[in-house]
């Protein structure tokens, strides 16, 4: 697994980066890293790599840097179901696959069947995964409250305000200015 890197502001993140990649080289090797965030966020955590470089701390890998998606088939569970344009804000790439993905058993049917390439990248949010009733439900609740948040967006945009006017409105509106 790689770790998943979460960026609130590019100025002395990369210091919270080298400290939490230390961390989890104490448990395991780490030898690559893959983009996370909050969809909600007004930054982009792949923008932490325009001013720094990730090979500098042995990393050989960012998928979303370093991956042929016209040549690999990228899956992800982002908002509850396999491949949810709609639901993905960030967790998007340019792929010449398109290949509907109906279910969890019809992932597996399309594997057995020999229908999906051969070259597959699988980005998944296990916390999602889940059988637990409570946790279930908790993840189910927050995905559907992202999403609707998620729909508001995509519509003020539609309008021509930019995802950071949004945030600095909400800030605003909620006295969070800094």
């Amino acid at each position: 697994m790689a770790p998943q890197y979460d960026l609130l502001d590019l100025r002395g993140k990369i210091d919270d980066f080298r400290l939490n990649l230390e961390k989890l080289r104490e448990l395991c090797p780490v030898k690559t890293i893959c983009m996370h965030g909050s969809p909600l966020s007004e930054w982009d955590n792949r923008d932490l790599w325009e001013k720094y470089d990730y090979r500098d701390f042995g990393i050989i890998g960012e998928p979303y840097f370093d991956v042929d998606f016209g040549e690999t088939f990228y899956v992800t569970d982002t908002g509850r179901k396999w491949n949810n344009s709609g639901a993905s804000i960030r967790d998007r790439v340019d792929s010449r696959f398109d290949i509907e993905i109906k279910s969890t058993h019809h992932f597996i049917e399309l594997i057995k069947q020999g229908l999906i390439p051969d070259k597959m990248m699988i980005n998944v949010h296990p916390q999602r995964w889940t059988d637990r009733p409570l946790p279930w439900i908790k993840e189910l609740v927050g995905v559907e409250f992202e999403e609707c948040h998620k729909e508001i967006y995509d519509r003020i945009e539609e309008l021509g305000i930019s995802n950071e006017e949004i945030v600095h409105r909400f800030r605003r509106l909620h006295g969070l200015e800094n």
